[in-house]
């Protein structure tokens, strides 16, 4: 059974820090940063968030682009939000992950054209920034692989990069939706025993 949201998420502080609140989104807890000491404003930026929370999901319910509806919840609850342009991530990921610039020239080249394939699919989506993927558009994008006939062994390699990707971009810049290609959300594919042909 789903949780049932509270209607006034409860204010807290971690030590002196700003105030937060928590909120279950999706069937999964989200901490929310007020970013600010003062109650008084934090309470502000809670009513803020529920106003475009309530928004969001009336245009839900109207059956609007999610992408569009994302994007007006971030700039909604937070108007300074810097949103993280798909087309830096992958720089961004590379500078945070020396392991990978160990790998062989074949092996870097051919995660960038994944990279750029996935970056060229959410642009047709009418997405902009990597902020706003949410698991949603990971379902879809899989769909979408599905559709070029990956194999799964060369599919979960795909996935499992991208999920990487994010779990990487999150842990620097806390993501709204963290990383929407988790293994609970975007299942593996089951691989046979028997050898396939690769695709990149």
């Amino acid at each position: 059974m789903a949780r049932k949201k509270t209607l006034n998420p409860k204010l807290f502080q971690k030590g002196k820090g700003n105030y937060r609140f928590r909120r279950f989104i999706n069937g999964k807890d989200k901490e929310f940063n007020t970013k600010t000491t003062d109650r008084k404003e934090a309470e502000k930026f809670v009513a803020e968030y529920l106003s475009a929370e309530r928004l969001a999901e009336e245009q839900l319910r109207k059956k609007k682009n999610p992408a569009q509806i994302t994007k007006l919840v971030m700039e909604t609850i937070d108007s300074n939000y810097e949103q993280l342009p798909l087309e830096d991530v992958f720089e961004l990921w590379y500078s945070h992950s020396p392991n990978f610039s160990t790998t062989s020239e074949a092996h870097q080249q051919k995660r960038k054209a994944w990279f750029t394939k996935f970056v060229n699919f959410c642009l047709s989506q009418g997405l902009t920034s990597f902020d706003e993927v949410n698991e949603s558009i990971a379902i879809r994008f899989k769909s979408f692989l599905l559709k070029e006939r990956y194999s799964p062994r060369n599919m979960n390699e795909y996935l499992a990069f991208l999920s990487s990707v994010y779990k990487m971009i999150d842990r620097l810049k806390s993501l709204p939706f963290r990383n929407p290609f988790v293994p609970e959300v975007i299942q593996p594919q089951k691989v046979s025993k028997v050898g396939e042909k690769k695709e990149e």
